[in-house]
């Protein structure tokens, strides 16, 4: 005799019922580990959370380009020098200002 294909409904039953025993067999277990696994399940879930944000966090910063955690760093202005004019002082010796774009 052919074996009887399953249909949804079928399935759905069996899956239902597997489940059923399984909350039965957590629910009979005794309390104080019941708690433990509790517990420890809320403890995951926080860092999970801390865990999300932090990448977040990373990949806005990548995105935005300002980078807090790298100090500022400034140049430190040497005597004699000024910043920024050096193009223009060059031309001028060798004459006429030319800018650069």
């Amino acid at each position: 005799k052919k074996k009887k294909n399953k249909k949804k409904g079928d399935r759905k039953k069996e899956k239902r019922k597997r489940e059923n025993k399984a909350t039965k067999r957590r629910k009979s277990r005794p309390l104080e580990e019941r708690n433990r696994r509790i517990k420890r399940r809320r403890i995951q879930n926080k860092m999970r959370g801390t865990r999300e944000n932090q990448k977040k966090k990373r990949r806005t910063e990548k995105k935005s380009g300002h980078k807090e955690n790298r100090g500022n760093k400034k140049k430190k202005k040497v005597e004699g020098k000024e910043t920024g004019v050096k193009n223009e002082k060059k031309k001028e010796d060798e004459g006429g200002v030319e800018k650069t774009a």
